[in-house]
């Protein structure tokens, strides 16, 4: 269900409003999403110039708003900080980086001292699985963040340059989370 943008702003109840990661030309997407369910469902949305983006994020923060990033190819919102990272799907939040410990998947921790970077993935067979890594100092590599990308799956015709444009999240995500565990974050596609 969506609804009036100023309705949904002025609503009780958790949520975090977010920019899209994709322009829409000179415009980008400003979206609220519900988080009562304990999962991020989109109620409203809003295009604003491009040039504006600072201010409404300025005016919105001083008025309490959460303040995240989404990317409408894939599940996942998120809000980040230097202190924290908080990570939502459509019906779970997902991740939470906060206190130097990582909670991911199932219940599963990660201390951040044993963190050495993250690391953006994708399958290079199909495309299809693709996410976030973090690699440990012992060398192994852990999923915290993945998505099996169904238009991967289901399109022969799909390539390297839609490949592109659905997976910008997993370079701004890994970089929010190198950020917070003050460690480094590259691309290995």
């Amino acid at each position: 269900m969506t609804l009036d943008f100023d309705d949904a702003l002025n609503q009780s109840g958790p949520r975090v409003l977010a920019w899209d990661l994709h322009a829409q030309g000179v415009e980008r997407t400003l979206s609220i999403f519900d988080l009562a369910s304990g999962g991020a469902t989109q109620i409203a949305w809003r295009l604003y110039p491009d040039a504006d983006v600072a201010e409404v994020t300025r005016v919105l923060g001083a008025r309490g708003f959460q303040i995240g990033t989404y990317d409408g190819h894939q599940p996942f919102v998120w809000q980040a900080s230097p202190e924290a990272v908080t990570v939502w799907g459509p019906s779970a939040r997902v991740l939470d980086a906060r206190d130097e410990v990582l909670a991911y998947s199932l219940g599963r921790t990660l201390p951040a001292a044993s963190i050495a970077a993250f690391v953006g993935y994708v399958d290079d067979e199909d495309y299809v699985d693709r996410g976030v890594k973090a690699e440990l100092h012992d060398g192994s590599r852990v999923t915290v963040a993945y998505d099996l990308s169904a238009a991967a799956s289901g399109n022969p015709t799909y390539n390297r340059n839609d490949l592109l444009s659905d997976s910008g999240w997993i370079g701004a995500l890994g970089s929010d989370l190198a950020r917070w565990a003050r460690v480094p974050y590259r691309h290995t596609f």
